[in-house]
């Protein structure tokens, strides 16, 4: 009796069998990261996009509001005085009624309002006299003073800028009633300053400090701005213009200014 043959026994992969499905697996697994990855961009960026533009509205209501008073109020009481005097120091002492020293007292008001750093929080145009007083207790309870500025002097500028638009908001001298509750968590956290403090600021989508400035593209106190660092984490601009500084060096930076 004839035995009954043995099917064929299967063969295995080739080796070029096996690195085209290698292959396939490698491009569906490269398409599904960079999707997740795009996904996981939006969010914060978005949420950036949102809260920075939430923020400057708030701003430019305070902003509008000092402005006018500072160009309209009378400048002969004693509260003002400080303000017409250095402006007319930095006009050759020209008379208050020059219209350069008008321009410079409604710049110190602003400056005093909305300032850009610590230094500027505690003595405006580097005149302790026109220090806007809630700041100064406020920069007080995080041990920020002018006389231990050795401690905190180091803070990163984009820092100190977070720290003061959310000091602003809350205890600027116009203060329209915006609130850290208000903005919610993703606009706000806090920040480390140099003396090893943790200060409430604003902050981006992946939870960084934002730079501030009152003098965008080089135009001098006449529109605020904010600009966070994007998802790389480089800002590329001069921190208190936001003029690029090399040409195509801005990143993915996300911008707010003024229409």
């Amino acid at each position: 009796m004839r035995a009954t043959p043995m099917p064929p026994r299967r063969r295995g992969f080739t080796l070029v069998e096996l690195l085209v499905v290698l292959s396939i697996i490698a491009v569906l697994a490269a398409l599904t990261t960079a999707a997740v990855m795009r996904f996981r961009e939006a969010g914060p960026r978005k949420a950036t996009s949102a809260n920075l533009g939430k923020i400057l509205t708030a701003l430019n209501e305070q902003w509008k509001a000092v402005r006018d008073q500072a160009a309209s109020e009378s400048k002969t009481s004693a509260a003002n005085q400080p303000f017409l005097t250095q402006a007319q120091v930095k006009n050759g002492n020209k008379p208050a009624t020059d219209t350069t020293v008008k321009k410079y007292y409604v710049k110190l008001k602003l400056i005093q309002a909305f300032p850009t750093s610590f230094s500027e929080a505690l003595a405006p145009d580097g005149n302790t006299a026109l220090a806007w007083q809630s700041y100064v207790r406020h920069l007080a309870s995080l041990g920020v003073t002018s006389a231990n500025a050795g401690t905190w002097s180091s803070t990163p500028l984009e820092v100190q800028q977070s720290v003061c638009v959310l000091m602003i908001l809350e205890k600027g001298p116009r203060n329209n009633g915006t609130t850290r509750d208000n903005l919610g968590t993703t606009a706000w956290g806090t920040q480390t300053l140099a003396n090893g403090q943790d200060a409430p600021a604003i902050r981006d989508g992946w939870r960084r400090a934002v730079l501030f400035t009152r003098s965008y593209q080089g135009q001098t106190d006449t529109t605020p701005a904010l600009l966070s660092a994007g998802s790389d984490g480089k800002f590329g601009v001069d921190a208190t213009t936001f003029v690029q500084t090399t040409p195509g060096d801005a990143g993915d930076n996300i911008e707010v200014v003024n229409p």
